[in-house]
């Protein structure tokens, strides 16, 4: 059964997935802040972290 925020995710952006797909990425999203508005970048993550 999915949780609120899955159930969000799903009806925004995955309602093509299954229930089981829909939670896994929503595992996999990372949250963010409101500092990623008006923070400078220093680094490109992409080289840092694993895909």
């Amino acid at each position: 059964m999915l949780d609120d925020a899955e159930r969000r995710l799903r009806e925004r952006f995955a309602a093509y997935l299954p229930e089981k797909e829909t939670q896994l990425v929503a595992a996999d999203q990372w949250p963010f802040g409101a500092s990623s508005f008006s923070a400078s970048t220093t680094a490109a993550v992409w080289r840092t972290v694993p895909s």
